[in-house]
């Protein structure tokens, strides 16, 4: 069966965040509160004993495993070697993480002290020079073996001695064909629910087969169906991917007589779902760039959790994984480690402070007056009027939600000379957003930028097969990653040359992030692979 991969690309589209409630006021009375920054913050857990895990996703691999004893409180770095870790699973006094090139480390007390692992060997048939490069996102225990789902077309494998050596299931199953070329399918989420082991990729969702260590083939739509909880006694999954479809299911469940269903979605058209955790009747849901919601009546209701997240001021900021303990709910939330804004790492919110229904009125703000100015040749600045009810304004521009602040003035950077601009602002409280103003303004002329832009360029953008880098320095290195911090291509020069030409024919269709060290130093700039 061919596939499009190219459909699967994520992109951030327009979002309103608006409150979804029988009476559509709710009272949070404080905010998350960050206890610990950690860059690139990635995987979270607290294991049975009260200790917590916090791992980072560093390009250079010189992060690792952290723990903390007291709630927070202080953390220790552990001695085992980073290898990017994605997820903590506990089973029979054991911690496993899995990470980058097929490693799992394991500890048996409490995330203390580690021991690595790897289930390169079971694989390297199917990946060869690629394992060094693969990552796995899924772990789960189910009938007494440790299964990881690998990401990079090794298949699913298993442990039956705790992780120190591991088999291959049937591959045959996962595989499909792209543009005619051979391929296994990328395993995101391992289930295991009311006796079966579940699989979830980018396209398929399978059953394991145990009689004859294989897959059925369940359904050929998961569309990334990387994060899942239980709930209500269901099983709840979210798809880790932009689809602006509202007709497409926001939460799937599956419950105990093997019925697919859904959950009601909130008032948005945005399914990139990045972290998912029930606890008890609260279900807590993560999206990629647009908010955090919250539910206790298994969607009937929704309310917005944005209170101290700082989605605005991120650079790729996304919410990672939720767990709680008897009195908080924490959320770990990443950014890539070029970020400077320090938002990345550890968020904690008082259960006391999950939203109530109130009854009310539902009083959204006025829409703000707009005004916009070009201040450079990149630069418009916006101004608005304070509206009285707002507690936040939320910034557009061609429907892409770009900012959302607290103060009455934002300016836009990094714009085209010459170029016209209608950018849109919108108030926002507690009951949702008001109508949108549009102001407009075109940037200064700049008669240098042609200069400016031979300091450093790429082209061509979109490219298909071949990306060219130019800078006016010596290039000493090129890297190029995807967006979750994925290290794709690395490519340096031996004397340090001016222009480089870097093959991407094998790359997936989408955005990427292209970094390039110079002797002047370090520059960051996205490109489109087509």
């Amino acid at each position: 069966m061919k596939r499009n991969l190219y459909s699967k690309v994520i992109r951030i589209i327009a979002m309103t965040i608006v409150l979804c409630c029988a009476w559509p006021s709710f009272a949070q009375h404080n905010p998350w509160k960050q206890v610990h920054k950690l860059p690139a913050t990635n995987a979270f857990f607290i294991t049975e004993n009260g200790n917590m895990l916090l791992a980072d996703y560093l390009f250079d691999l010189s992060g690792g495993i952290y723990v903390s004893t007291n709630n927070g409180g202080t953390w220790e770095k552990c001695a085992v070697e980073d290898r990017n870790y994605n997820i903590f699973i506990e089973n029979d006094g054991y911690i496993f993480a899995g990470g980058y090139g097929g490693s799992i480390a394991r500890s048996d007390d409490n995330g203390l002290t580690w021991e690595l692992f790897n289930y390169g060997p079971a694989v390297v048939d199917l990946l060869g020079e690629n394992l060094d490069y693969t990552v796995c996102y899924a772990m789960t225990m189910h009938d007494g073996k440790l299964f990881a789902g690998d990401f990079s077309g090794g298949g699913i494998i298993y442990s039956e001695d705790n992780g120190e050596t591991w088999n291959k299931t049937d591959v045959a199953p996962l595989s499909y064909e792209v543009e005619g070329k051979p391929c296994v399918e990328n395993i995101y989420n391992l289930v295991s629910y009311n006796g079966d082991l579940y699989a979830f990729g980018v396209f398929m969702i399978l059953k394991y087969i145990p009689e004859q260590n294989s897959w059925e083939l369940l359904r050929e739509d998961s569309n990334f169906m990387a994060v899942s909880t239980f709930y209500n006694g269901m099983l709840c999954t979210g798809r880790s991917v932009m689809n602006d479809n509202e007709n497409a299911a926001f939460i799937e469940t599956l419950n105990e007589e093997g019925v697919w269903g859904q959950l009601p979605r909130p008032e948005t058209v945005d399914n990139n779902i990045r972290a998912i955790y029930a606890d008890g009747k609260d279900l807590l849901v993560g999206m990629g760039m647009s908010g955090l919601y919250y539910t206790d009546d298994a969607g009937e209701t929704w309310y917005t959790l944005n209170d101290g997240i700082p989605y605005a001021s991120g650079t790729y900021f996304t919410p990672m994984f939720f767990q709680s303990d008897e009195d908080f709910i924490y959320l770990a939330a990443y950014e890539p480690d070029f970020a400077t804004t320090e938002n990345s790492g550890l968020y904690r919110l008082a259960k006391a402070d999950l939203p109530t229904c109130e009854p009310g009125e539902n009083n959204l703000p006025d829409a703000p007056e707009v005004t916009a100015e070009a201040i450079s040749a990149t630069e418009i600045e916006l101004t608005w009027n304070a509206v009285e009810t707002a507690t936040s304004y939320n910034i557009y521009l061609e429907n892409e939600l770009l900012a959302s602040v607290t103060e009455t003035t934002w300016v836009a950077q990094g714009l085209i000379h010459s170029t016209d601009y209608c950018f849109e602002v919108a108030a926002v409280n507690d009951f949702g957003e008001s109508d949108r103003t549009e102001a407009c303004a075109k940037t200064l002329y700049d008669d240098t930028v042609n200069e400016l832009e031979l300091a450093f360029n790429i082209y061509p953008n979109p490219v298909e097969n071949e990306i060219f880098v130019e800078a006016d320095a010596n290039i000493e290195e090129v890297c190029i990653y995807t967006l979750t911090g994925v290290l794709v291509v690395q490519q340096s020069t031996v004397n340090g040359q001016k222009s480089l030409g870097i093959n991407v024919s094998e790359l997936n269709s989408g955005a990427y992030l292209v970094k390039v060290r110079t002797n002047d130093g370090v520059t960051v700039r996205n490109f489109i692979k087509k």
